[in-house]
């Protein structure tokens, strides 16, 4: 017969503390890593495949890291109405080639992410 393992809902507050530190860490860390892949100043504009270049500074500008559901989750990446403009660039169109930038930051700050939570 398999154990039975109950957890305890009353989680420590140091821990809750922690990880929610943690998790904002994390989130700042893509923040800033997805405003670093958008520091190159254009024209002329990013070859397909590579991270867009700064043109009017609008995209970079509206890129945040806003915090959720009491500091468990937060929602990073560019605002509206520039948030559509990167999801163009992020994804492409149908005339244009993909320039990620949302995708390549998390990637980098990925093997990092469960130290940062953990507090480390």
């Amino acid at each position: 017969m398999p154990a039975v393992v109950v957890w305890n809902t009353e989680v420590p507050a140091k821990f809750i503390a922690t990880a929610k530190r943690g998790l904002a860490n994390a989130a700042h860390a893509i923040e800033s890593k997805m405003v670093d892949k958008l520091s190159t100043p254009g024209p002329p504009p990013s070859e397909a495949g590579s991270s867009p270049r700064i043109d009017t500074g609008m995209l970079v500008s509206s890129i945040n890291a806003v915090e959720f559901n009491n500091g468990f989750k937060w929602r990073i990446g560019p605002t509206l109405p520039d948030g559509l403009h990167g999801a163009f660039l992020e994804f492409g169109t149908e005339t244009m080639a993909p320039r990620p930038f949302v995708r390549p930051a998390y990637d980098e700050i990925r093997p990092r992410l469960v130290k940062m939570v953990a507090g480390g």
